[in-house]
């Protein structure tokens, strides 16, 4: 098949705009402005593929100022000569007011167009919208059709979501299972870290902490948040690994200083203030297990004032009580007071109730 003018154009301008994210580079821009202006005119002709990808730079503001408007009515005119990338991109134009006002059922019209023509991420989308009764009446045979349409080109989110909630299907653990070990297995990051979860809990498979640890590190080594934090539990627990309260707490604290991210923090500061169990319903550690770590009062207040800055009305009210307590620290009312408040405007009665106790006295 021979490259059309448009295409060699629409690869270029990849390279084009990689380089002016990189260099900033004032003649590189110029030069993806010209590109946009030569794919204006193509357009113009009428081909449906100049059409698209006219739509594509407005849509992404390559070599032209975003705009989602003027995107959508090339779309629109592309997807109405039966391009299948055109008619899924109105979909999501229609789905996600971009361009033009929400609208479910022409959102659905659009994607169906699409996954009739084999469109993978249409047909994801059409499962999508009967599962919920989007533009379309709920109806879980019809959406269980669409997902494994899907699935057999290789996304398997919709249907394994189907399995697993035993909606248009019997519940089966096993199918899960089998659907995420093949997304593992071709490297999907995201599949590598839930099946460790199914492996963890013994769930469709029987519960094996080797194979657990064994995929939340290949997701781990690709930067998956949720794998490193569950494997940091799994090195606390001696679950599948040796147990190693210090690589865990490693793993954690890495999360946690890098990312600020609110679960990572209170797991590391549960490592050190309890050593015992999780705050997550149970998932990695047993009340008989421990870490190995002795308590650390100073990381614990440390972390939990990170938290509580985040936002998070246990690290708050749990800082007041140490602060009463003298846990850790000198006992002081008026800190107390301070993280008690804090908690109260989020909305712990708890706190509120303490609060007021408290500057009772």
């Amino acid at each position: 098949m021979t490259l059309n003018k448009s295409k060699l154009i629409f690869i270029i301008l990849s390279f084009t705009l990689t380089a002016i994210i990189l260099t900033g580079c004032q003649k590189t821009q110029g030069t993806a402005t010209s590109i946009f202006k030569e794919m204006q005119e193509l357009a113009k002709q009428g081909d449906a593929g100049d059409q698209y990808n006219l739509g594509m730079m407005y849509e992404y503001g390559h070599g032209v100022e975003k705009d989602y408007t003027k995107a959508f009515k090339w779309y629109e005119k592309a997807a109405k000569q039966g391009l299948a990338d055109a008619q899924y991109n109105l979909g999501v134009m229609y789905y996600y007011h971009r361009g033009v006002e929400t609208d479910y059922t022409k959102a659905f019209k659009w994607y169906e167009k699409a996954a009739k023509q084999e469109h993978a991420h249409a047909q994801d989308r059409v499962g999508d919208m009967y599962k919920n009764g989007q533009g379309v009446e709920t109806d879980y045979t019809k959406a269980f059709k669409w997902y494994e349409q899907a699935a057999n080109q290789g996304l398997i989110s919709g249907l394994a979501s189907m399995y697993k909630e035993g909606l248009g299907v019997r519940q089966d653990y096993t199918k899960v299972f089998e659907l995420y070990e093949k997304a593992a297995n071709q490297g999907d990051v995201s599949y590598q870290f839930l099946l460790g979860v199914m492996y963890e809990k013994g769930e469709g498979v029987h519960e094996d902490y080797g194979q657990a640890i064994e995929w939340y590190e290949k997701a781990a080594n690709q930067g998956d948040v949720g794998a490193q934090e569950n494997m940091a539990f799994m090195y606390a627990a001696g679950r599948g690994v040796e147990r190693n309260g210090f690589k865990a707490s490693d793993l954690l604290e890495e999360q946690a200083k890098k990312r600020k991210l609110k679960s990572a923090i209170l797991d590391y500061v549960y490592l050190y203030g309890e050593g015992t169990g999780p705050l997550d319903e149970g998932q990695h550690l047993r009340k008989d297990e421990g870490t190995g770590l002795r308590k650390d009062y100073l990381k614990v207040i440390k972390w939990y004032e990170e938290a509580a800055n985040q936002g998070d009305v246990s690290s708050a009210y749990n800082l007041g009580m140490m602060y009463v307590k003298g846990e850790g620290v000198h006992e002081d009312y008026d800190k107390a007071l301070q993280w008690f408040g804090k908690a109260c405007d989020n909305g712990s009665q708890n706190s509120c109730d303490k609060y007021r106790i408290l500057n009772e006295r």
